[in-house]
């Protein structure tokens, strides 16, 4: 335990200095927000995440509320090390195979990174593990508050996140296989599941935080039908997102395994993919209950619940929510690891004279750890890391005083809401969640918020209709007052979206207003320079939403104002995603209404290196092919090209 205790706190002094003092990205906000407020986060409401985390975005430390948010992920995760160095000291009986698979898991650069931002998953990880621990010891001695601790921190674990269901089926078979008559011993199974319950009692404070009407109080849980609707993520997350998320098709099914099979290459390299292979092996040959219990473990957490959520892995937005399920299975990985090591140990051992010989392999194993800590040091380091901060910042910074702001967008979302909240420099703005507008007790709360704004009868009303519809309701009373902004066009029903900043604004039909980008693009704290260091998703992500802003203000003002402002876009554009072809096919329209053909072709040429099968490279090319070669027959091909793709798109 000693060991444990110290591996611990030694990870922990490492992940220290590369701690986020920003918001990152996905729900990162919205977590952090809660648990400074002491609130609901978004469902299942993580009411021990947020009761820990209040602790810690409250300590008498320096820095942001985001860094001392993030000190508590490098506190999990370091524990997490610990835990799992017991866990495989408890399998292996060794202590230097222990310890190198432990920090190899310490020095994975996706375990690694989530010890820099806070999440949910490292509590998640925590809390099954040891639960993990207890039934292993169980496994181990049969002692029976060993397994009603484990169903203890298992209850804990499943209250705390829906998705650590998914270990159930491998507990239940080492229980089997130890000791089947448990099932039929009711005394053993009524307090074992009565452990179990205890976990849902941080929902108390979920109430209470409810009660307290906090600004983050996601189904507010003051009674019990938005309880169990926040507690069984009813709105939200696991059971509801491929809804609109996911591809169904059986391809992109199979691709979530390609791509996780591609991350444990990266992520563990060569050499411990070999290890993890002949581990398996090992395991089963010699600890075939073992084998099997691991097995399902890494099967449901991985292959199997990213085979069901079919996350449809396009975008670096979608790549980053889906990398942090990997967490998981990622740590499960280590025992196959460490039992490759004790296969190739005990080998060496029978074909060896030499004590020594054998050793030296165990001692050579603690140089995959310190080669992933020299690999991964800078590709983790989140010290740096200001482009969630500069995102919300400049979010505001696109719209007018005196305005409201519709979201919809997780990231553009809650780093905006956690800017707006702790910086306090944006309470002239109106920040309005389009997705929760359709949920009576969220208007309830936009009302109390801001009772300045004018609210008709269906706003106030208890009906759960399409957010649109309230979303219009809220312009329609208070357009005269007030300037809306969205994070993306909302339709033409109540006027034309044209593009500011990062955002678009509401403007009516026969607003001859021209749009200058260059006033609001000179506000924003982002700046391009060499800061950006090593991105991961998220921070690519965030550059590609200002990437964005620069396209589509370039095709706006191409079209109803300056092309020489319009190019400019453009090229801010290109200088922050070069390898990106949207501004490229932006600049050879410009360039074909210019008729300047030659440029034109050089920006197709170029568009064309980087994806020849995207619609509006092909829409540019036919028009290039029509205006500038008048060569209409090429044209018609290209365009019968292109309604072949838009046809097998919406099919």
């Amino acid at each position: 335990m000693l060991i444990a205790v110290l591996v611990s706190f030694f990870v922990l002094l490492v992940y220290l200095p590369g701690i986020s003092n920003s918001v990152f990205g996905g729900d990162s906000g919205d977590i952090i927000l809660a648990a400074w407020f002491g609130g609901v986060a978004h469902p299942p409401g993580y009411p021990l995440n947020t009761m820990i985390g209040y602790i810690f975005t409250h300590l008498p430390v320096g820095g942001s509320v985001a860094f001392r948010a993030d000190i508590m992920a490098a506190f999990f995760q370091a524990l997490n090390v610990g835990v799992l160095f017991l866990i495989v000291k408890k399998l292996t009986k060794n202590t230097i195979i222990s310890l190198g698979a432990s920090l190899t898991i310490a020095f994975n650069p996706l375990f690694w990174l989530y010890a820099h931002t806070l999440e949910v998953f490292q509590l998640k990880i925590f809390l099954v593990l040891v639960a993990q621990y207890f039934l292993l010891s169980w496994f181990e001695v049969k002692k029976k508050s060993y397994i009603y601790l484990s169903f203890l921190f298992l209850g804990i674990s499943v209250f705390h996140h829906t998705i650590s269901l998914l270990v159930i089926p491998a507990f239940a078979y080492l229980i089997f296989k130890k000791d089947k008559n448990i099932f039929s011993n009711k005394k053993v199974l009524y307090k074992a599941v009565s452990f179990f319950l205890l976990g849902a009692t941080p929902y108390i404070f979920a109430i209470n935080a409810a009660m307290r009407k906090t600004p983050i109080n996601w189904d507010d849980p003051s009674n019990l039908t938005n309880l169990i609707r926040l507690a069984i993520r009813a709105d939200f997350g696991s059971f509801t997102a491929t809804n609109f998320l996911a591809g169904q098709t059986l391809q992109m099914r199979f691709m979530q395994l390609l791509t996780l099979g591609g991350f444990i290459k990266n992520d563990f390299l060569i050499i411990g993919l070999l290890l993890i292979v002949i581990g398996f092996v090992y395991l089963f040959v010699h600890k075939r209950i073992i084998f099997w219990f691991y097995s399902i473990l890494i099967f449901l957490n991985g292959p199997f619940f990213l085979f069901y959520s079919v996350f449809p892995l396009t975008n670096d937005f979608v790549f980053g929510i889906w990398e942090r399920f990997l967490l998981e299975t990622y740590v499960y990985l280590a025992i196959p690891l460490a039992f490759g090591v004790m296969g190739i140990y005990e080998y060496i051992k029978t074909k060896s004279n030499s004590k020594l010989f054998p050793i030296g392999t165990l001692i050579a194993f603690l140089f995959l750890p310190l080669f992933m800590f020299l690999l991964n040091f800078n590709k983790t380091n989140l010290s740096k890391f200001e482009l969630g901060d500069k995102l919300g910042r400049d979010i505001f910074a696109s719209a007018t005083l005196n305005s409201v702001i519709f979201f919809l967008n997780d990231t553009m979302t809650f780093n905006s809401q956690y800017i707006y909240y702790t910086e306090r420099d944006y309470l002239d703005k109106k920040v309005v969640q389009i997705g929760s507008l359709l949920h009576p007790y969220y208007r309830q709360q936009i009302m109390q918020a801001y009772p300045e704004l004018t609210y008709n009868d269906h706003f106030k009303s208890d009906k759960r209709e399409d957010s649109s519809t309230f979303v219009a309701d809220l312009i329609d009373e208070n357009r005269e007052k007030y300037t809306f902004f969205a994070t993306g066009a909302l339709g033409e029903n109540n006027g034309s979206w044209i593009p500011s900043g990062l955002l678009q604004k509401l403007v009516s039909v026969d607003d001859k207003n021209v749009l200058d980008p260059r006033e609001i693009f000179s506000k924003y704290s982002f700046v391009n320079d060499d800061s950006l260091g090593y991105q991961h998703f998220f921070g690519h992500y965030i550059v590609s939403l200002y990437y964005d802003g620069y396209v589509n203000a370039g095709n706006y003002l191409a079209v109803n104002s300056s092309r020489a402002q319009s190019m400019d876009s453009f090229n801010k554009a290109i200088e922050l995603l070069p390898n990106t072809n949207k501004a490229y096919i932006g600049l050879a329209n410009v360039n074909i209404i210019e008729n300047k053909c030659e440029d034109a072709k050089k920006s197709i040429e170029t568009a064309g290196k980087i994806n020849q099968n995207d619609i509006p490279y092909l829409g540019v090319l036919m028009t290039y092919e029509r205006d500038c070669n008048k060569n209409n027959e090429a044209a018609k091909k290209i365009q019968d090209l292109i309604d072949s793709k838009t046809n097998s798109q919406k099919f």
